[in-house]
């Protein structure tokens, strides 16, 4: 037995050893829908890797005082050399293209839309209604997942994927299996750059949670200060239209100040103010 030990620790003494941080958290105040006061935004994940062999673990959400609306990922990784397979809690593949700008502007905001603009298994999980639990391949221009809701007897199936360069194009495609009954979501999206400015136009669409369109603009001023401009349309048309404004100013290598305001045309106000860390 202790030869067995002996041997499994100079093994994995042997392996490379990383680990890696990517992604963003936030500390701030805002108000969006149910959610509002002060707030901790995080959307990243950890990863710690023996080799080829690995250990991935992230989160998606905003926490305050009241409410914490997020998604935990936690899962086992192995390193298949064109991307990487994950068993656990896996990020689905419909999350990972055709990303909502509002998500990382207004971080609030995007969670009031995660129905219509990420996988349902996020809707699920986001709203405390189960764990999805499956698998997932991941390089840097596709991926696909599959995973199990087993407290609402739901199977989520999502492949992803982007190519070009100027323009780059991403979307995904969702099928959901739930009791029987089955529904769909899709997404495209185009991001084009000139010069400085970068503009991009999203069609989100979900069988539940019905079509949008989102169009913005990003874009320097002054001194490497980023102005974000974006308006979200859904399929009742300018009635039920979003429009808002965030700026970002650099405080540092990693962090930043980020400010946003939004507004319906219901009259519905959304706005955050927050410091934020990008790894």
């Amino acid at each position: 037995m202790r030869f067995v030990a002996t041997s499994i620790f100079l093994f994995t003494a042997a392996l490379p050893v990383s680990a890696e941080v990517t992604g963003e958290v936030r500390l701030g105040v805002t108000q969006a829908g149910d959610i509002s006061g002060a707030a901790f935004f995080a959307d990243g994940t950890w990863a710690y890797e023996f080799g080829a062999f690995g250990v991935s673990l992230g989160s998606y959400g905003v926490w305050t005082g009241k409410d914490h609306p997020h998604e935990t990922y936690a899962a086992l990784t192995y390193d298949l050399g064109p991307g990487k397979l994950a068993l656990g809690v896996p990020r689905p593949a419909y999350d990972l293209f055709a990303v909502s700008a509002i998500d990382h502007v207004l971080p609030a905001l995007g969670l009031a839309n995660v129905a219509q603009t990420r996988s349902h298994a996020t809707a699920v999980a986001t709203a405390g209604g189960g764990v999805p639990l499956g698998a997932s391949f991941a390089s840097d221009q596709f991926a696909a997942s599959v995973v199990h809701i087993d407290t609402t007897n739901a199977t989520v199936v999502s492949v992803g994927g982007r190519f070009g360069n100027v323009p780059l194009f991403e979307g995904a495609l969702e099928l959901v299996e739930q009791s029987g009954d089955s529904h769909a979501n899709a997404k495209l999206g185009v991001v084009h750059r000139i010069d400085a400015m970068t503009l991009h136009a999203t069609l989100f669409h979900s069988d539940v949670a019905g079509q949008a369109i989102e169009l913005g603009t990003s874009f320097p001023v002054g001194n490497n200060v980023q102005l974000d401009l974006f308006a979200q349309v859904p399929d009742e048309g300018f009635d039920n239209a979003t429009v808002g404004a965030a700026a970002k100013f650099p405080l540092g290598v990693y962090s930043f100040l980020n400010t946003a305001v939004a507004r319906d045309t219901n009259g519905e106000g959304a706005y955050a103010a927050s410091i934020g860390w990008r790894f």
